[in-house]
């Protein structure tokens, strides 16, 4: 179902998607700058409510993207900083 919703994955989204579903933890993947690190945690908050996903940002800028990101994708979340 979910990779029908999604239908163009890149790099290992795919791979990472599948073993979030699969209910594997943890789950770690690090990828670069714009390949699609967000979407590995929007589509399965989306789809499943109800968990809890950690997502470490190196840069405040980054932490307003997130925010926003769920926000728009109405998933609760909070931005904390030290």
């Amino acid at each position: 179902m979910l990779l029908r919703l999604y239908k163009q994955f890149r790099g290992k989204q795919e791979a990472a998607i599948k073993a979030i579903i699969s209910g594997r933890s943890p789950v770690i993947v690090i990828m670069g700058t714009g390949c699609g690190k967000s979407v590995l945690f929007i589509l399965p908050a989306i789809l499943a409510p109800g968990g809890v996903t950690i997502v470490v940002t190196p840069l405040v800028s980054l932490q307003g993207n997130m925010q926003e990101l769920s926000d728009k994708a109405r998933i609760s979340s909070i931005k904390w900083t030290s």
